[in-house]
């Protein structure tokens, strides 16, 4: 499917606009969808602490590539129903912390499953080809 811009990302989480964290989404089927960003490199950013950013943040991210994909999978781009982080599962991250001078990250999100009360997803976050976090996200839609 076709890219999505920040601004219809923002109508699709609900996190409003200091905490959206992807930048566009570059592509999206039934199954995945991808993402890219560089607001990791932005200093106004809610999870950068001390001027760093710790890798398991990126759990955020992904959840948010998630909770895009499965409103998504709902309802297009009309009114979706918001998703929550109800769970994190085999969470492997392989650095410390995110380098900065990376220009940006890219964010992959699998669903497993999904249906009107949530989702589950395998997401991924990569940067210049390094894998820097995996894991399992489940997300809750309540009625």
């Amino acid at each position: 499917m076709t890219a999505i811009p920040r601004h219809k990302i923002v109508q699709l989480i609900p996190h409003g606009e200091a905490m959206c964290l992807l930048d566009q989404i570059t592509d999206w089927d039934e199954h995945r969808l991808n993402a890219v960003t560089a607001s990791h490199r932005r200093m106004d950013n809610p999870l950068i602490e001390d001027g760093v950013m710790d890798t398991v943040v990126l759990v955020e991210y992904g959840a948010q590539a998630a909770a895009v994909h499965a409103a998504l999978q709902q309802s297009g781009l009309g009114a979706a129903r918001p998703a929550y982080l109800g769970a994190i599962k085999k969470l492997h991250v392989f650095s410390r912390f995110i380098d900065i001078s990376v220009p940006e990250l890219h964010i992959q999100a699998e669903c497993i499953f999904n249906d009107s009360n949530g989702a589950i997803y395998n997401i991924r976050a990569c940067a210049r080809g390094d894998e820097l976090m995996t894991g399992r996200v489940a997300l809750i839609q309540p009625p």
